[in-house]
């Protein structure tokens, strides 16, 4: 499946899409070298579908319980983290997108959702282009239903680790011993030292944080997102896996249950941009 990946580039600049697996970039390249941690095999996604390009998550992160209640009324998600009693991000990264238009430099994919990956109804259109200065994608979600729609939305990006990494946190989001979130406190030694570049090999990252910035370098490529993000979500493993994972997340994690999510009307369309580029 991965031959069937499809390929848009321009200057030194490719970009390999699956819109069968989520419309994601599976594999995304600056003059031939991987900027995204790119997708092994099919069978590497069974291990685990979040560490590989830049899948899409909606709700984003971790839904307590996998239930939620919004404007009086009770929605269950799958417990698809049963050991620890959560729903975790969602269906969207795994689901099925038809390819609306492609060309040398574009792809457009879109996911009608009627309720079977999340209970209301939308519309998300992912615009994937490739220029001579990067790689920028622009999602598009719509409320189709006749009533309000919760939205938290994120992106699980796995970039290469090369070199250090500087990510602008702002506050971070203490969890329990199940990944929920706490309460937000001040950055810890370690915490602070992202935000002025430091390598992370050898350094256990998993945070929670919110945004002071927009803007986030990677290495020797910058990562610049809409303002509509306002957390940053970052996990390395052990710190020797060889990736770093920075994704841009809208809402709080377990944001269905605090109120920690977009709101949005029916027939109205937010819009988030992406754009990864030489710094």
């Amino acid at each position: 499946m991965l031959s069937d990946a499809m390929v848009i580039k321009s200057g030194d600049w490719e970009a390999r899409i699956l819109p069968e697996i989520g419309a994601n970039p599976v594999k995304l390249t600056y003059k031939g070298e991987d900027v995204l941690r790119p997708l092994a095999d099919m069978d590497a996604l069974k291990i685990n579908p979040f560490l590989w390009g830049s899948p899409i998550l909606i709700p984003a992160n971790r839904t307590d319980g996998g239930k939620f209640t919004f404007e009086g009324k009770e929605y269950t998600l799958p417990l698809n983290e049963a050991r620890l009693n959560n729903n975790l991000h969602g269906r969207m990264y795994e689901l099925d997108f038809k390819t609306e238009r492609v060309d040398d430099t574009t792809l457009v994919s879109t996911y009608e959702n009627k309720g079977e990956a999340y209970p209301f109804p939308f519309t998300i259109k992912v615009t994937a282009t490739v220029d001579d200065g990067g790689f920028s994608r622009k999602f598009e979600i719509t409320n189709t239903g006749s009533g309000n729609m919760p939205l938290t939305f994120a992106l699980h990006t796995t970039f290469v680790e090369n070199g250090e990494v500087m990510v602008p946190l702002g506050r971070a989001h203490r969890r329990n011993e199940r990944h929920i979130p706490l309460y937000y406190g001040d950055l810890n030694e370690m915490e602070q030292s992202i935000c002025n570049g430091v390598s992370p090999r050898g350094l256990v990252i998993s945070g929670y944080f919110t945004s002071a910035h927009n803007v986030a370098h990677i290495g020797p490529y910058s990562l610049t997102v809409s303002e509509n993000f306002d957390h940053w979500i970052m996990y390395n493993n052990d710190g020797y896996q060889g990736y770093i994972c920075v994704e841009p997340q809208a809402g709080r994690s377990n944001g269905l249950n605090d109120g920690g999510y977009i709101c949005l009307a029916p027939g109205k369309t937010e819009v988030f941009t992406t754009r990864i580029a030489l710094k």
